[in-house]
């Protein structure tokens, strides 16, 4: 696959009758950057992902520019212009201007002269194509100017109609320069729903799974978190299953077969992972978060997803089903306990609907319900310690006393459950 340039109109490329207008595409912030740098003699364009969103109708959210000048000449372009700059990481050629509160992230135009996996030696050149050519995915290669020309070097164009994820160049070398490129070619794979995968990019990610393991657990969540955003994960986790034995540390055995009815939930990413270590029958939540940089709330949460039989349809202590009356469920979340009760009830629910009980109306209905009618135990560990309950006796005591004010409906008061409290030592 070669280098050479070919330029498009993106009025032609989104079907467009007539000259589009640029400031209806990107934003002023960034138009006044470009032209900026174009009155300092130099040249700057939209870059990666941007580009790509823009070709498909999606909404732009980050917007990063590439330059013909260096950080130096890129900060006098744009002094008094931008409201303050920062020099973001000099030695890679990147600086922020940032313009009425928007940042813009501009990069010199460079190529790689070495690679480690993750940090990469750079040198500034002049020559756009070099600059594509350093880009994980053909479909990440493109540039897009102020006149609305889309310029493609290595037919990022062609493989986006029709959704293939391709390395530029060689896959298996793109992947040693920053081995999350194996996260994110699964990811692109599912943003598009990719069922065909190019021959090449696929064999790399097979023969190379292994450097997974040499990434911080922080960028693997990171990445891992937008992954399982995607309304399509499973379903190409389940491919790629299939052909390799990807996540195979996460999510053990074989059950793709029935990954189809997963629901996943829009912004959810730590519960619609959670629902297929649920789905795996993965009991211990300390493992997975050894891998993961998980929050001690999810950690938490976690725990009480793996370790609870409210997903064995056989067991007599299932959870309760979407339809149940509020009052049941809100009984449920009291036996729970502490601080992470309501979310931890909210995570249980949630979990049902994606493996595929209830309808999505009713759960939020029941959520919001679950907020609005709370009601507050009316017993903490002092009150234990004030009638003479001591050391591990108080969490037992606590809940002794939960558990009956739960039976009762919530309408036991303070002094109620102190004399019940009391009464068991009797016994």
């Amino acid at each position: 696959m070669g280098s050479e340039e070919s330029r498009y109109r993106l009025s032609d490329l989104l079907d467009r009758h007539c000259q589009i207008d640029m400031g209806h595409i990107i934003k002023p912030a960034v138009i006044t950057v470009i032209k900026a740098i174009r009155a300092f003699g130099g040249e700057a364009r939209v870059v990666g992902g941007a580009v790509r969103d823009i070709l498909l109708r999606r909404r732009i959210t980050d917007v990063d520019l590439a330059s013909s000048l260096t950080p130096e000449e890129g900060i006098k372009a744009l002094t008094g212009i931008a409201s303050s700059i920062i020099e973001t990481s000099l030695e890679h050629g990147v600086i922020t201007a940032i313009i009425n509160g928007e940042k813009i992230e501009i990069t010199t135009l460079r190529r790689d002269i070495s690679c480690d996996g993750r940090r990469a030696n750079v040198q500034y050149t002049d020559s756009w194509a070099e600059d594509a050519a350093r880009r994980d995915f053909t479909i990440n290669g493109l540039s897009l100017d102020l006149e609305g020309n889309v310029y493609d070097y290595f037919c990022g164009i062609d493989d986006l109609q029709k959704r293939i994820v391709r390395f530029i160049g060689n896959a298996e070398q793109r992947i040693h320069e920053d081995y999350l490129r194996l996260l994110r070619y699964i990811r692109f794979c599912a943003v598009f729903g990719s069922r065909n995968f190019e021959e090449q990019s696929f064999a790399a990610i097979v023969t190379l799974w292994q450097y997974v393991k040499t990434l911080s657990k922080s960028r693997i969540k990171s990445e891992l978190w937008k992954f399982f955003s995607l309304k399509n994960a499973y379903k190409i986790l389940y491919l790629f299953r299939q052909k390799g034995q990807m996540f195979e540390e996460l999510f053990p055995g074989d059950v793709g077969s029935v990954y189809g009815r997963l629901r996943l939930i829009k912004n959810e990413p730590f519960l619609n992972f959670a629902a297929g270590l649920v789905l795996h029958h993965v009991k211990d939540a300390s493992k997975v978060a050894a891998r993961l940089d998980l929050t001690r709330e999810e950690r938490r949460i976690l725990n009480h997803l793996l370790d609870a039989k409210l997903y064995d349809v056989e067991s007599s202590c299932g959870a309760l089903q979407l339809d149940s009356s509020i009052f049941e469920h809100q009984k449920r979340v009291n036996l729970l306990d502490g601080k992470c009760s309501y979310k931890i009830y909210k995570a249980h629910l949630m979990i049902r609907y994606i493996l595929g009980e209830g309808k999505k109306r009713r759960m939020k209905i029941v959520l919001k319900h679950l907020l609005d009618f709370s009601p507050k135990f009316p017993l903490n560990g002092h009150d234990m310690i004030e009638i003479g309950v001591m050391g591990k006796d108080i969490a037992e005591k606590l809940m002794y006393a939960r558990s009956l004010w739960v039976e009762k409906d919530f309408v036991m008061k303070r002094e109620d459950l102190i004399s019940a409290v009391l009464s068991c030592d009797k016994v």
